[in-house]
């Protein structure tokens, strides 16, 4: 109870300091540096909520994996590699996120302490950061490279947009995927401070932060190396790529709407149920993309209270979760799937068989 107290009262103190910077803005804040701490309760609320939505999450991502697998539609082999392969990038982060790194987030300072399986072996921490930052653009790819070729499919032959050939597609999907992943390079040599030992980034610019090393597994980044090439590359991708993104699912449904008379029924349906499937996969991506927008803008204004920080860290961690779920709601096959397994549905039991002795027993009382 007192922790809870204490927690309430820090959170307030820190929105009171907030307004006060926002009506205050010469005031002289970063001559000392930030300077706050993560208490056992706060600690504990994000540690184990990490836990159980891993625990929920995985045994999802591990059915849509299968299904993925046995039961998508055979139409697109190409396709279904494409959406096996996204979810397993989820599968991944999400076993990452929630148990082998585990890490609390501590924006607006850049640098985090891990709780995880890694941090019992004294795995580095930067190449944990560096290994979610991978498989987080992997997912990004994948998805663009889905909408991409969904969008290639639809487009009649002679359009500007058209590629001439499988080969010209390729090309363009590779030369986009190693454009996005080479900005992995920057974080791998960021500058940067871990365990074990001390920093001297945290001594010279936030010593009230000093706190961080004594923990068993962290690391801090330097914002005047790389690592601010890290967060301009962040910030390009959510002002102009994901616009692109949703310009062309929209250019999609025109060309839908423009081929009815070229596709039959059952191709038109098919390229739908497809598109809504990627609709819903890419608002899916608001869940990450919004906590990511905050958290950089946290580190920019470094006004933002750490525990709102915390609390959209959990917010992105259950965007596996979504997208599992959409890939098995908006799959027609696989919800088919799905439905047949369900306790309550059955198919022995048809309309017709239903009322014929409804009528045989109207039939004895005229």
């Amino acid at each position: 109870m007192n922790s809870s107290l204490y927690t309430l009262t820090n959170y307030l103190k820190q929105a009171a300091a907030f307004v006060k910077l926002s009506f205050a803005p010469n005031l002289s804040r970063c001559s000392m540096g930030l300077n706050f701490t993560v208490d056992e309760t706060h600690e504990n609320v994000v540690y184990w909520s990490l836990h159980v939505i891993t625990a929920v999450t995985v045994p999802i991502d591990l059915l849509t994996v299968y299904l993925l697998w046995k039961k998508s539609p055979k139409q697109s082999v190409y396709y279904r590699q494409l959406l096996l392969a996204l979810q397993i990038c989820c599968l991944l982060i999400e076993l990452h996120m929630g148990a082998l790194f585990a890490p609390i987030l501590l924006f607006p300072l850049i640098g985090v302490y891990s709780q995880g399986l890694l941090a019992q072996i004294q795995f580095p921490p930067h190449f944990s950061v560096v290994l979610f930052y991978f498989l987080v653009l992997d997912c990004f790819i994948i998805l663009n490279i889905c909408v991409f070729y969904r969008h290639q499919s639809i487009l009649p032959s002679g359009h500007s947009l058209k590629l001439a050939n499988k080969k010209s597609r390729n090309i363009l999907y590779s030369l986009y995927a190693i454009s996005l992943e080479s900005m992995c390079i920057s974080v791998i040599f960021s500058g940067y401070d871990e365990s074990p030992g001390g920093s001297e980034y945290l001594e010279k610019n936030h010593p009230a932060m000093m706190w961080l090393v004594e923990k068993e597994s962290w690391v801090v980044y330097d914002p005047n190396s790389s690592t601010r090439l890290v967060v301009y590359h962040v910030i390009l991708c959510l002002a102009f790529a994901v616009p692109i993104f949703f310009l062309l699912i929209r250019h999609i449904h025109v060309l839908l709407k423009s081929r009815v008379a070229d596709m039959s029924s059952r191709t038109l349906a098919y390229h739908r149920a497809m598109v809504n499937s990627l609709i819903m996969q890419s608002l899916c991506w608001l869940s990450l993309c919004g906590p990511v927008a905050v958290l950089i803008a946290s580190f920019l204004l470094e006004t933002i209270p750490h525990e709102i920080t915390s609390v959209v860290q959990l917010v992105a961690q259950i965007f596996p979760l979504l997208n599992a779920l959409t890939v098995l709601l908006n799959t027609p096959t696989i919800r088919k799937t799905i439905r047949s397994y369900l306790p309550f549905h059955s198919n022995s039991i048809s309309p017709k068989m239903s009322i014929v002795p409804l009528r045989a027993g109207f039939s004895q009382f005229s």
